[in-house]
């Protein structure tokens, strides 16, 4: 589970998107995007394409409502092809309460 305080920005989500053996998936000349259901859908930042690594950065409104939440990364291949990561389940995503005010 990934866990972030109301209103923060400075940490990011990171992620190595791997196929079904475990082994990263190549993500040159892929789209990527990220989604947060019923929160936000964006493009990761690709930290290390080769090796499947991905960061999501949060915007304030992305960490506006505390909560528990599910999130998922989708990549559209060269070919159009699509796969989604993780491949079984979601990413659990826990927004927690800030006693700094409204941020």
């Amino acid at each position: 589970m990934f866990t972030i305080k109301r209103g923060d920005t400075r940490y990011a989500l990171k992620a190595i998107l791997k196929d079904g053996d475990g082994i990263p998936v190549d993500l040159n000349n892929c789209d990527v995007s990220f989604i947060i259901k019923g929160v936000m859908e964006r493009t990761p930042y690709i930290h290390d394409a080769v090796n499947g690594e991905v960061w999501v950065v949060f915007h304030p409104e992305d960490t506006a409502n505390e909560g528990y939440y599910i999130g998922e990364f989708k990549v559209v291949y060269s070919d159009n092809r699509i796969e989604t990561f993780p491949n079984e389940g979601f990413i659990r995503i826990h927004i927690t309460e800030s006693l700094g005010g409204t941020n």
